[in-house]
């Protein structure tokens, strides 16, 4: 089952494993960019129809992006990714029923299908957040506890 636990543990343990030690050596750049690939790769190629996600891919994914963040690490970290930070967890809750709406209208494979969901993903993501999650953290320190 593609939302079981045991389909998402490793990337849980990984991404865990790298904000536990922090101070991780940078991969290099060969590293980083076979990386990037392998998870353009995937996604421009896998489905849940197949059995490769489960058999491998998806540990595959997880361990191309565990090692993107830890080269994203430390004081250098691009005011882009820190801003992607911001609004990962309203970008999370969007991202799903935002594929499967705009699923139904255009080939979800496409490269333009992959840019609109990416696009409306953030946008509906960046409503989220700056007008429900941000008021709201500021208003959590008003209030009794």
């Amino acid at each position: 089952c593609y939302f079981g636990t045991d389909t998402h543990s490793d990337g849980l343990w990984l991404g865990a494993a790298v904000a536990a030690l922090g101070n991780v050596p940078r991969p290099g750049l060969i590293l980083r960019l076979a990386a990037g690939g392998l998870l353009l790769f995937f996604g421009l190629t896998q489905s849940r129809e197949s059995a490769f996600p489960y058999l491998l891919g998806l540990s595959l994914a997880n361990l191309a992006a565990a090692t993107l963040v830890a080269a994203s690490l430390g004081p250098s970290t691009a005011r882009s990714l820190q801003w992607i930070g911001k609004i990962s967890y309203s970008l999370y809750l969007w991202h799903q029923p935002v594929g499967l709406a705009l699923s139904h209208l255009m080939a979800s494979a496409s490269l333009i299908g992959i840019g609109t969901k990416t696009v409306v993903s953030v946008a509906a993501a960046c409503g989220s957040y700056y007008g429900i999650e941000k008021p709201c953290l500021a208003l959590k320190n008003r209030l009794p506890p």
